[in-house]
């Protein structure tokens, strides 16, 4: 039941194709095939208005009877996608523009990873530069990023750390030593921050990490596979977007309490620093 409408509009845009040709049949196709799977999950999503939701898809069907060439934009493409966008978890704001989407070229799905966490490369840019053009909010971020040592020799970090905890007043005027060979304990991290009413900073912490085990926080463009279109992807991205909303919200309040109150810079550090356990050796 839940796939009449569209196999129906699927099989028209199929049946009357301009130009009647493998070629044109084959990229119009994937096309259809997309937006059936999108179809599919969100009647499953929601099953009681999703013919309301999938209506867009009867002009989407209309564009794809049209012939295009490689590289051509798709505005069927477009629609399909700000379909996902809209109704199961949010895309990339570029592969929602018709001048970049084309599923018959592309059958991924390029999700809208929130922007918390920090790469070496990134840190590297904004440590480097003048500290006042350094963004209020990454105050931990480059607290983290000089605790793991991702910039510079020991003395440099001395330097960096003294200019940086006036930037953000961390209240920690000398570099922080820590043992080596350590990791720290989440658990008793998190429950030491939640004593400390800065529960928030822990879930920061992972997101910061690309540690939080949520796809809209840790993705990475450059070194995981790609994410195929597949029905059983988009509920599974659908459920974790549902889980990603909240830790968005203990995110900002992370921000928020160190923008208010930056005594907590040295709460956190602290406690990760008695957070820390040696590595078990095999």
């Amino acid at each position: 039941m839940s796939h009449s409408v569209s196999y129906k509009d699927a099989w028209l845009a199929l049946s009357s194709l301009k130009t009647p040709s493998i070629s044109v049949a084959s990229l119009a196709l994937l096309e259809i095939s997309a937006a059936l799977r999108v179809s599919t999950a969100i009647a499953q999503v929601f099953p009681k208005d999703f013919q309301r939701r999938i209506r867009p898809l009867k002009l989407a069907f209309e564009e794809m009877r049209f012939p295009k060439k490689d590289g051509d934009a798709s505005q069927a493409s477009a629609i399909v996608s700000q379909l996902i966008d809209r109704h199961l978890c949010p895309l990339d704001d570029v592969w929602l523009n018709e001048e970049v989407m084309n599923f018959a070229e592309d059958f991924t799905l390029h999700v809208a990873v929130q922007g918390f966490k920090m790469s070496m490369e990134d840190f590297g840019d904004w440590i480097s530069g003048d500290p006042p053009d350094v963004p209020d909010h990454l105050g931990l971020h480059t607290m983290i990023g000089l605790i793991w040592g991702w910039y510079g020799d020991e003395c440099e970090l001395q330097k960096l750390w003294r200019i940086y905890n006036h930037r953000f007043n961390w209240g920690v005027p000398n570099y922080p030593e820590f043992p080596e060979d350590q990791y720290v304990d989440v658990k008793l991290l998190r429950k030491k921050l939640k004593k400390a009413g800065a529960h928030s900073l822990c879930t920061l912490l992972l997101a910061i990490d690309g540690s939080t085990d949520n796809v809209f926080f840790d993705f990475d463009y450059e070194y995981w596979q790609p994410i195929d279109l597949t029905v059983s992807t988009l509920l599974a991205l659908h459920k974790d977007w549902e889980k990603a909303l909240p830790l968005v919200e203990e995110c900002n309040q992370g921000f928020d309490l160190l923008a208010t109150n930056p005594e907590f810079y040295k709460i956190f550090l602290d406690a990760y620093r008695s957070s820390l356990r040696p590595r078990t050796k095999n």
